[in-house]
Formats: C-alpha cells, structure tokens, sequence
C-alpha cells in the first residue's frame, strides 16, 4: 500500500473477488485503526490527524460498497455503521479545522476594520471546534474496539459471491463499477451547471468515481493512473472551493442575523463579516469557469485516451 494508502497493491486484473476484497478491506480497515489514536488524543498537535482520519474512513467506506457481495450482510452493514459514524464525527471537526484557517488567512479580515470580525469569527470557530472533538473522541473511544475485532476477523469473513458469480474477477468487478460510476459522475458535470447544491452533487459523484480508481487502477494501464486518475483529483480541489465558499456564505449569514440582534456588537462586526461574505460570493462564479475550462478539456483527453481502451488483458469485461 502506499504511504498514503491510496493504492492497494498485488491486484491485477484476474484477481478473485474474495481475494481482492479481503487484501483491499484489510488494508482499508488498518488505515483508519493506524489514525483514530491520533484523531483522538493527539488531534491538537496537526490538524492532519483528523484530517486523514476523514480520509480513511471515506476510502474503507467505499470499499466497503466495493465489495459489499463478499461479506455477510450484518458484517457488512455493522462495518458501514462503524465507518459513517467515524467519518461524521472526524468530518464535523475537520469542517471547523478549515474554517478557522480560513477566518485567519482570509485577505478581507486583515484589514483593521475587519479585525473585529476576524477575533469573533475565530473564537467561534475554536468553540465549535471543541464541541466537535468532545463528540469525536466519545465516538473514537466507543468504537475503537469495534474497529480492531472487526480488522481482525476481515480474513475469515470474505467469501468469494455465489451463484452466477462465483469465478468473478476483480476485472470485471471494476468494468460494470466504472462504467456505473462513470456515467453518473459524466451525466451530471456534462450539465455545467451553476448552482452551488448541483456542482456539490457532481462532486460527491466524482469522489465515488476516484475512490473506485483507486481500488481498480492496477486492472488498467498506466495512463489510466497517471493521467486520467490525477484530473478527477483536480476537480475535486475546484469543486471543493466552491462548496467551501457556499457553506462560508450560509454561515455567516446565519451569524449575522443573530449578531443583529445585538446592535452595538453588529456595528463592530458588521464590515468584516459582510467583506468576506461577498469576497466568497464572487468565488463561486469564478471557481465554476474554471470547473467548465476543466470539462473541456477533461472531454478531450477522453477523446484521445478513451478509459475502457486501457483495460490489461486477462479477464472477460462483463456484459
């Protein structure tokens, strides 16, 4: 696996299911256990540890769905209980990680003006932060357990899926999964369109689609790694900028209309709070010509390199 626990090596196209499953799920499942101590107890040191403690839980999440065929039903849905439960918490409080960054880097807020605004908007970030790490803690503190009997006993649960299935590679798994995915996340971007609550959907689509990559990249040639997995990656960055942006207005719109109840406290927050508002409202728009200049060119590359011709040879692509 590598450093990041992005790729899951030993697979190839020919790969039993079970086989595939209970490598990736073993991996997946150690990832979150290396950083939910980290998460936990140590989240005050580096704002990465919840951060890649977010990460792993959305990746053993979709491994989870991956392979969903290979486990036993109530194995499979404890484990996605026990992950969502993680992912919110260590979400929550990653959330507030970003905003406070982005109240103590944010341009607007360092005019003297706006210092007001900036102290304010920081401190209720802190306190929210906190919040959010009481509820992290209690839930990583409740699971953890949970987590290590269910790491452990992934090598005997695995089982290859009967019926019609039961000689299944994993090259065909990702065949009908991509293509799946794939034209869900290219149906929806294919809309360009400008609301902020439909460009987040495209991007929740396209993290199931990276995610999906990355269990299945090495049933595929390099290119499909190297170029076409890193433009996904590049989307998500411009699609998150722009979710970033709408949920920065939303709050501070909410925090201004209770501020204003307060009329002395309003007049001194007024000016920062409602600068960096409109300073993420003009983000929006630009960050979504970029999400459209992205789509072009993302239609050419495929032109050129169309995904299912970097299929490896070795297994049958299912129908």
């Amino acid at each position: 696996m590598s450093a990041d626990g992005k790729w899951i090596p030993g697979l190839t196209p020919t790969t039993s299911l079970a086989e595939a499953a209970r490598r990736t799920l073993q991996l997946r499942l150690e990832l979150v256990t290396r950083h939910l101590p980290a998460a936990v107890e140590r989240w005050h040191e580096d704002i990465e540890h919840v951060h890649q403690l977010r990460v792993a839980t959305r990746r053993a999440g979709a491994a989870f769905d991956l392979f969903r065929d290979c486990l036993p039903h109530k194995r499979w849905k404890k484990g996605r209980r026990l992950l969502r439960d993680l992912r919110r918490a260590a979400g929550e409080a990653r959330d507030w990680d970003v905003f406070g960054d982005m109240v103590l880097s944010a341009k607007p807020l360092q005019q003297r003006n706006a210092k007001p605004a900036l102290d304010f908007l920081f401190g209720y970030a802190l306190g929210q932060r906190f919040a959010a790490q009481t509820r992290l803690s209690e839930i990583g503190t409740q699971q953890r357990e949970a987590l290590d009997e269910l790491c452990l006993g992934m090598v005997h649960q695995v089982e290859q899926p009967g019926g019609g299935r039961k000689h299944e590679t994993l090259g065909e798994l990702a065949d009908r999964h991509l293509s799946e995915r794939w034209a869900a996340f290219e149906a929806a971007a294919s809309e360009l369109p400008s609301d902020p609550a439909a460009l987040h959907q495209i991007r929740i689509l396209g993290k199931r689609l990276r995610y999906a990559m990355e269990i299945f990249a090495d049933c595929y040639q390099p290119l499909f790694r190297d170029q076409l997995y890193p433009r996904i990656a590049e989307v998500q960055e411009i699609l998150g900028n722009i979710q970033d942006s709408a949920v920065i207005v939303e709050r501070l719109q909410l925090l201004g209309d209770r501020v204003q109840q307060h009329q002395e406290e309003w007049e001194r927050l007024q000016f920062g709070i409602e600068k960096w508002a409109n300073w993420h409202r003009k983000r929006i728009p630009a960050e979504r010509e970029r999400f459209v200049a992205w789509w072009q060119t993302w239609q050419q590359q495929l032109q050129q390199t169309p995904w299912p011709t970097l299929r490896l040879s070795g297994y049958v692509a299912a129908s």
